[in-house]
């Protein structure tokens, strides 16, 4: 049995002396099936991450076939509980536990609870109310109760969180093909003053040279490694945030500072799992202060949102997704962005103002209906042939490069000097706190 689920790395101080006592960890077996680990919510405990293997030792700080973390106790307990584990009697779970107790980590080692009863689930959920009927679905877990967190985070202390976010490290490809790789760069992807700051850099020295990230990659393929065959690699240096926890349908809330500068976007969006040129834009804004064709703009005042079937497609006036248009620049203030997402609707909310409604009908056409699961991704893109579509002008300056153009990176570089002086302390995406609640 293979069960991934989040794996809890923790970013805090682990400690194993004697200084703090983990509590007891209770298992509960079920019949027909059912696994439910809990410990007592002590004050000042945190969080609780539980590893196991069933029938199968395991040595110390393995993962684990199944691996949870618990941020957000209920009825005086932090409880992890799956009903589709199947389990008989006498049979033996491995298992390790590490919490966090007032902003420290303990761990506690290696070791086995053996199934003496099976309790008839029946019973468990009549006598306790466990029964939960929430729309929200999390990859790897069983039931979820409406109103429970999926992610929250409002990046306190000074280090991202392994166990919510993966930093990307890749040369991005299909289907956005943008002119920046995504790296672990402390100055680009850093918290100040409890706010997540993404901050691209030029970085001019990639063009020729070979791009490899090795094990450190996070996608696969020419997605680690570029190819050293005569074609120009990203010349800027950016960062992006992918959550751990994979999910469907909930109620998403994101306090974020968009950036400014011309041929940058915000990346606020959902990605789908398996089919990644299905997203749900949560904030798309272009940080060109204007952005104009035939006395249109698309630029920094226009915010566009919704189900996108193919990444790859343009986003502008015409290209069937919401927008909202701004007096201002929307990277001039913070904001609060929404999305209400149920299998029937989809709401978009910028600062209590709805600007995107997509119903039933539109939910089927784009597929986002369906319980596909979702990350949310957090980042900045800069330049690329689909973000910034031919014809338009910037500040009345020609777009300096042709989409899908070989020499599109070459043109963008050759033209540092206009886009470059457009940057300053305003480009750069900052995140003030993110919620996924279920619902």
């Amino acid at each position: 049995m293979k069960i991934t689920l989040v794996l809890f790395c923790v970013a805090v101080l682990v400690c194993s002396n004697a200084q703090y006592q983990i509590p007891e960890v209770k298992f509960e077996a079920f019949a027909p099936k059912g696994l439910r680990v809990s410990v007592p919510a002590q004050d000042k405990l945190e969080r609780f991450a539980i590893h196991l293997n069933i029938g199968n030792s395991m040595e110390e700080a393995e993962p684990g076939d199944i691996n949870a973390y618990v941020t957000n106790p209920s009825k005086g307990r932090f409880t992890y509980f799956d009903p589709e584990i199947q389990l008989n009697k006498d049979v033996v779970i491995y298992y390790w536990v590490f919490v966090q107790h007032d902003k420290m980590g303990f761990k506690k080692p290696v070791n086995s609870w053996k199934v003496d009863k099976l309790i008839d689930i029946r019973e468990f959920e009549s006598s306790t109310g466990a029964i939960c009927y929430a729309q929200t679905k999390v990859l790897g877990q069983g039931k979820v109760c409406p109103e429970t967190k999926i992610i929250d985070d409002t990046f306190s202390g000074n280090k991202i969180k392994p166990e919510i976010w993966t930093i990307e490290e890749y040369i991005p490809t299909a289907p956005d093909w943008p002119f920046n790789i995504y790296q672990k760069d402390p100055s680009v992807i850093q918290i100040i003053d409890e706010k997540l700051q993404i901050r691209p850099k030029v970085k001019e020295e990639n063009i020729y040279k070979v791009i490899d990230f090795g094990d450190r990659c996070t996608r696969k393929g020419n997605q680690c490694k570029t190819q050293n065959i005569g074609i120009l690699n990203p010349p800027i240096v950016s960062a992006q945030l992918r959550s751990t926890a994979a999910f469907c349908f909930g109620n998403i809330t994101i306090r974020a500072k968009l950036p400014i500068g011309d041929y940058v976007y915000s990346e606020i969006y959902l990605e789908d799992i398996y089919v990644p040129e299905r997203r749900l834009i949560i904030a798309f804004v272009r940080g060109n202060a204007n952005y104009e064709k035939n006395n249109i703009d698309i630029g920094g005042k226009v915010l566009f949102g919704g189900p996108q079937t193919n990444a790859s497609n343009v986003i502008d006036i015409g290209s069937g997704i919401s927008k909202y248009c701004n007096e201002e620049h929307i990277g001039q203030q913070w904001h609060t962005f929404k999305v209400y997402w149920t299998s029937k609707e989809i709401q978009l909310v910028m600062d209590q103002q709805y600007y995107g409604y997509y119903s039933s009908a539109d939910m089927q056409n784009t597929g986002f209906d369906k319980d596909n699961m979702v990350r949310l991704v957090l980042g900045v893109g800069v330049a690329g042939p689909f973000a910034f579509p031919d014809g338009y002008t910037s500040s009345g300056r020609p777009k300096p490069y042709r989409s899908m153009n070989n020499r599109a990176i070459k043109n963008f570089i050759n033209d540092k000097i206009a886009w470059e002086s457009t940057w300053g302390q305003k480009t750069k995406l900052l995140v003030d706190y993110v919620t996924v609640t279920s619902i």
